[in-house]
Order: structure tokens, then C-alpha cells, then sequence
């Protein structure tokens, strides 16, 4: 129970940090403040701002208190479920827009780089991933497995550690997301169709046509998402 409850003031920092009501450099209530606040043990908080420390977003000094650091510097990946939620459960729209953002700019530069680098072998693996999403058309858990093997193929033929890492990453973001948001997806006829398209530019090493495909079919979803979030 205490894990549980130190998770949840974990998440109520952090977003309180990510909203500026605690700005960096400013110094977070003590312990025994925020033991009040919540209604917990001393403890409890202890294990919520251990969490806290551990992500980068306060540095615990003894005497000092614990302060703020600055989020855009230290705070990870790791915050993103916490920050796409607001407290009364609703979607913190502008986040999901900054990835979803971030995303499309990644994923553009990524598949123009594997296109233009890809050797035969990331080729034909990719290939071979492809028509394995035929046989797991209705399981979907085994889909996302073909899918997320299939982004590390795509972020190793860019020969390029970084964005193989960053890009690896934001595939995960990704699918975490679906479980969070409605996020609108084309039907697996039309995205088999991308995909053999986007697998014709590999193949002839057009990073341009790629980028197109790519380009084209983020526009749409985008649109999609858009028009739903207004609704």
C-alpha cells in the first residue's frame, strides 16, 4: 500500500513541477509539510521524492531542503506517462501535442536516413516483418511485437547510434500512448499498403519518395487526431 501511495505522490510532484507550480531553483515543502498535505507517513514521502531525485527533478540536500532542478534539462522519458495525465485524470493536450510533434520530425528524419543507408539483409528483414503482420491480424499483442521490431530494423539502417537510441525510445512512447489516448490508426489494409510502399523506396534507395510516404500518412493521422481532440 505504501508503494502505491508514494507512486501517487511521485506522479502529483512531478506534475506540479512540469506546471511551474513548484519553479526550478524554488525549494519543494518539507517532509513533514507534504506528510501533512497528503495525509501519509513521513516515510512514504521519503520514497515519493527518493523517485523524485532518482529522474532528476529535485536534489535532496541535507540542511538545505529539497530543490527544484530544471525540467527541460533533467527530465527524461521516463516522465512521460505522468506528464500526458493531468491530476483529475483529463489528457494534458499541449504534451501530447509536443510528442506527437516530435515524433513526426523523428520519424521523417529516421526513415530518410535508413532509406538512403539500409543494407540488403535490414532489406529483407524488414520484408519477412512485413508479411508476418499476416498472420497476427487478430492478435494484437503479437502486431505490436512485429511493429516494434520492425522501428528497430528501420532505426538500425541508419547506421546512426543516436538516432537508433532516440528513435528506439519514441517506439515505445508510441505504444505506451495508444494505451493512454485514442489515437486514430489507419486500417490494416491501407497500412499494409504504406508499408510495401515505403519497403518499394528501400528498395530503390529513394530517401525522398520515403520521406513522402511517411510524410503524407502523419498529415493524415494528425488531421484525424486533431478533429477528434475538438470534439
Amino acid at each position: 500500500m505504501a508503494q502505491t501511495l508514494s507512486q501517487e505522490i511521485t506522479a502529483k510532484l512531478t506534475r506540479r513541477i512540469a506546471d511551474a507550480r513548484y519553479p526550478s531553483g524554488t525549494r519543494l515543502p518539507t517532509e513533514r509539510e507534504l506528510a501533512e498535505e497528503f495525509g501519509v507517513t513521513r516515510h512514504v514521502v521519503r520514497e515519493a521524492l527518493k523517485r523524485l531525485e532518482a529522474v532528476g527533478l529535485v536534489r535532496i540536500r541535507q540542511g538545505s531542503g529539497i530543490l527544484v532542478q530544471d525540467l527541460p534539462l533533467t527530465g527524461g522519458i521516463e516522465l512521460f506517462d505522468v506528464l500526458l495525465m493531468r491530476e483529475d485524470g483529463s489528457i494534458n493536450l499541449p504534451v501530447l501535442r509536443d510528442v506527437l510533434e516530435f515524433r513526426a520530425h523523428m520519424v521523417r528524419n529516421v526513415v530518410r536516413m535508413a532509406a538512403a543507408r539500409r543494407t540488403d539483409e535490414e532489406l529483407n528483414e524488414l520484408r519477412a516483418l512485413v508479411e508476418e503482420r499476416q498472420t497476427c491480424l487478430h492478435d494484437p499483442e503479437r502486431m505490436d511485437e512485429v511493429m516494434q521490431r520492425l522501428f528497430r530494423v528501420i532505426a538500425q539502417a541508419t547506421r546512426n547510434r543516436v538516432y537508433e537510441l532516440v528513435f528506439t525510445t519514441m517506439g515505445r512512447v508510441f505504444f505506451r500512448l495508444r494505451a493512454l489516448v485514442d489515437i486514430p490508426m489507419m486500417g490494416q489494409e491501407q497500412t499494409d499498403m504504406l508499408l510495401r510502399r515505403i519497403l518499394d523506396a528501400f528498395e530503390q534507395q529513394d530517401e525522398a519518395m520515403a520521406d513522402l510516404l511517411v510524410s503524407r500518412y502523419l498529415e493524415v493521422l494528425q488531421e484525424t487526431l486533431n478533429a477528434r481532440l475538438a470534439q
